[in-house]
């Protein structure tokens, strides 16, 4: 590959991670909005939220070089491995509600 080539690649990774910044700000902007315009419903934002902060932090320390490389790879698997558990547990929580809720076919007024 020649240098040339390595750095447009490197431009287009960078301008991919900023963008990846933005949304996440964007995405724990919305869910503080939510956490404080619903308050009893904290238990839905707090786990995207925790995922939102670390995402944050991640593509903060990424894009201004804050730590080492072998330790942004740690962070980086952490974080997936984190996204992979979270994704189990929503759709866990939505396959259990989906499950649990009642089916209109089955409802019987009461008389």
């Amino acid at each position: 590959m020649t240098p040339e080539a390595a750095d447009t690649i490197r431009r287009a990774a960078d301008v991919v991670q900023w963008f990846n910044l933005a949304v996440s700000v964007a995405v724990l902007a919305a869910l503080v909005y939510v956490l404080i315009r619903w308050p009893r419903g904290w238990r839905m934002a707090v786990l995207p939220a925790s995922y939102m902060v670390a995402s944050t932090a991640f593509y903060v320390a990424v894009l201004f070089h804050a730590i080492p490389a072998p330790w942004i790879s740690l962070f980086s698997a952490t974080l997936r491995l984190y996204s992979y558990i979270l994704a189990i547990v929503i759709g866990g929580m939505v396959v259990l509600g989906a499950v649990g809720a009642e089916d209109e076919d089955d409802w019987e007024p009461e008389e």
